[in-house]
């Protein structure tokens, strides 16, 4: 008896078999064509036929990378499953319990990613602050953290290095994790709009000021008279002007 469906399968399967129908046609499946993946291992390696093939450092990730291979010729080619870009290539080993590796792959490639992280952290308002955004981007896109860094670059020129609207926009992405330049550019925009609606308020409630007319003449070109200050001096004192005219 089946524990789910508490029914035994050989006797649902007579009751089934009622309503299948033969197949007319043969259906052949061509091994070679058929898609191969392996999950990346923490040593950056797959495992085939009883062997292990390097990867480029930096392939694994903690979510379970998966590759494609394709064989031909005695050689494997392994690529990316997600986007079909060949990361390695290797003669088949036909031992068992062997490391096929590339010398390439050993290298650490990110070096030059950390250089221009660091010149972009520098164009920031706060480069330390930015630093530990990208690297919290490096993290988790690792494979991609040149792409990212160029999208931020964009983005900044976009935004007429505006420090403030900058430091908003690393300062909204900090707060609320948002580690990745679509993010950034989603601050960077919200910010940059919010400034130009406040402009705008200022502008309109800013009163016009406009001169005042008399005749012919505008409030700048009217002269006041100059008086000698011992007129208003006789006026406190209680003297009028009309009779000493």
């Amino acid at each position: 008896m089946h524990q789910t469906t508490k029914k035994i399968p050989a006797e649902v399967f007579q009751q089934e078999r009622l309503y299948l129908r033969p197949v007319q046609e043969k259906y052949h499946i061509n091994q070679a064509k058929a898609s191969i993946t392996r999950v990346v291992r923490k040593d950056n390696t797959i495992l085939y036929a009883g062997n292990r093939y390097s990867v480029p450092l930096g392939t694994y990730d903690d979510k379970g990378k998966s590759v494609g291979l394709k064989i031909q010729n005695d050689t494997l080619t392994i690529y990316d499953w997600e986007t079909g870009k060949v990361l390695a290539q290797h003669a088949i080993c036909h031992e068992k319990g062997k490391l096929i590796q590339n010398t390439n792959h050993k290298r650490d490639r990110s070096k030059g990613i950390q250089v221009l992280m660091q010149q972009v952290a520098g164009r920031f308002p706060e480069p330390d602050q930015a630093t530990l955004f990208l690297k919290e981007i490096y993290q988790r896109k690792q494979r991609y953290m040149r792409d990212q860094l160029q999208k931020i670059q964009e983005v900044m020129n976009k935004a007429n290095h505006q420090s403030e609207v900058i430091g908003q926009a690393l300062a909204y992405c900090l707060t609320y994790q948002l580690y990745s330049a679509a993010a950034f550019s989603d601050a960077v925009q919200h910010f940059m709009q919010q400034a130009q609606r406040q402009q705008a308020h200022q502008h309109e409630h800013q009163p016009e000021i406009k001169p005042i007319m008399l005749g012919h003449q505008s409030h700048s070109e009217v002269k006041a008279e100059i008086r000698d200050p011992q007129v208003y001096i006789r006026i406190l004192e209680g003297e009028s002007l009309c009779q000493n005219a």
